[in-house]
């Protein structure tokens, strides 16, 4: 999915990634962020998945193993395999199979038996990444665009290596983020050192208001100054209200010039 608000009405999200293709930890990110900040202890992906180029029995647990670690660092801590195929006879092999899609997980491969290191190294695997909370230095807010998702303007400016992030929509913003001794908190034990603003020029009075009380509770917020709403609900009226608030949040910091203002504890 590529958007954080419908990721959040889901008991356990889920990303999904390929064998025999190249893969980056962009939609595990997406998920992982969505199960931090709702408070889901579950992060799935539909795991392995291959077309028929990339299948026909040629993957085993050597060929996924580095796949799977690489995923698992992304966020993701449970695997649901595409696919394990229904085998009703004893007496043919291969078997069974779903057409061209999966890579082929099922009892009927060569290497189902030696492959039990493996799954008791999966498991052993997801049990822990389900234990504890994420640390993570900042959380991006995504902005209020629809769909919204991580990646691209919403993860500016990026991180120095060594640190890592999650990432919030309008809705966690709003209803769960709150300050702690400077750091930005959330009910179910995650925490921040910063929030980060999207780079944009645009923000609803609403969700600006919300930043300002997050600042002046103590918050550190990182961000373009606004200068109009995106919306038309209230309009003029709104951006009105949106320069009336950046002003008293930014007041001369122009990012340039001037980098830092205090706001309230923040």
């Amino acid at each position: 999915f590529d958007n954080l608000t419908a990721g959040g009405h889901a008991d356990i999200p889920m990303s999904e990634f390929w064998a025999g293709r190249p893969n980056n930890n962009s939609s595990s990110k997406q998920a992982a962020a969505v199960a931090h900040t709702y408070g889901r202890k579950f992060v799935g992906a539909e795991s392995f998945t291959t077309n028929a180029e990339e299948g026909k029995w040629l993957n085993h647990p050597w060929t996924l193993k580095a796949l799977g670690d690489l995923i698992y660092c992304g966020g993701v801590n449970r695997f649901i395999f595409h696919r394990y195929a229904h085998q009703p006879w004893l007496d043919k092999l291969p078997g069974m199979t779903m057409g061209p899609h999966g890579f082929h997980f099922e009892r009927t491969v060569t290497w189902w038996e030696q492959g039990r290191a493996w799954l008791e190294y999966l498991a052993r695997c997801q049990y822990l990444l389900q234990e504890g909370l994420f640390v993570a230095d900042v959380c991006y807010f995504v902005g209020e665009d629809s769909p919204g998702g991580l990646g691209g303007r919403e993860t500016q400016p990026p991180l120095p290596e060594g640190y890592d992030y999650d990432g919030c929509d309008a809705t966690v913003l709003k209803t769960r983020l709150k300050v702690q001794d400077g750091r930005i908190v959330l009910p179910d034990g995650m925490s921040y050192r910063v929030l980060v603003l999207p780079d944009r020029r645009r923000m609803t009075p609403e969700i600006l208001a919300r930043v300002d009380e997050l600042a002046r509770a103590g918050a550190v917020v990182v961000g373009p100054k606004p200068v109009a709403s995106p919306s038309l609900t209230g309009y003029p009226g709104c951006d009105a209200e949106v320069a009336r608030l950046a002003a008293d949040i930014w007041g001369e910091c122009d990012g340039k010039q001037i980098t830092e203002r205090a706001v309230g504890k923040g």
